[in-house]
């Protein structure tokens, strides 16, 4: 915070000091930390069920009313239009479709009754024709924004305080399952390796007695 000396100044920058003190003070108590992390399930037929979790960090000294995914100011990146949307109590969602730069789409979520107060976690949740793999790429126009550009916002889109994020993948509960069992599997060759190096008359007889 800036501290205005006592001696006689001009007007202008006494304004200019007490103008510096405002927005310092108001940054200090207005400012979100979020995180975004998105998950995908095949639902048959070339259409994608996806989640969105929002999570408003105990950092954070604002709450969240606005959940914009897949977009920046003027710019829609997906290809297709969400087919649903789900969305938690008190929340409203709606594709947005702006046509300046391209033919895209964004998933917007709103409300002014139940916001995301810091340290909260919402849900949110939409069907879709495009796939994961155009998701977890950049824009289509410019090839440099991701597609999974996101802005949370305190009050309505484009009002109050704002923070652009990027919403991170999390894997499908199938690859996960396959992971774990990769990864046991791995380990346990490695063990195995290692103890037919170390004791290899103790794996001889193991091998003897799996044997009908």
């Amino acid at each position: 915070m800036m501290i205005c000396k006592s001696k006689p100044v001009a007007v202008p920058r006494i304004l200019f000091c007490l103008l510096l003190v405002f927005a310092s003070t108001r940054a200090a108590h207005a400012a979100i930390d979020a995180s975004v992390t998105i998950s995908s399930q095949a639902a048959g037929g070339g259409v994608f069920d996806y989640t969105l979790t929002l999570n408003n960090l105990p950092d954070s000294t604002s709450s969240i009313e606005s959940l914009w995914y897949s977009w920046i100011p003027g710019y829609d990146f997906m290809s297709s239009s969400p087919l649903s949307f789900s969305a938690p109590t008190g929340w409203t969602a709606s594709a947005q479709h702006v046509t300046f730069y391209t033919d895209g789409y964004s998933a917007q979520y709103v409300t002014t009754t139940a916001a995301l107060a810091p340290g909260g976690s919402l849900q949110f949740g939409f069907s879709s024709l495009v796939t994961p793999t155009e998701l977890a790429g950049n824009d289509q126009v410019f090839h440099f924004y991701p597609e999974q550009t996101t802005y949370v916002y305190s009050i309505s889109p484009e009002a109050g305080v704002s923070e652009a994020l990027v919403a991170q993948t999390v894997p499908e509960p199938s690859t996960l399952t396959l992971v774990a069992f990769g990864t046991i599997a791995g380990l346990i060759g490695i063990v195995c390796r290692k103890l037919r190096r170390s004791n290899p008359v103790l794996v001889n007889r193991l091998s003897r007695l799996s044997k009908p």
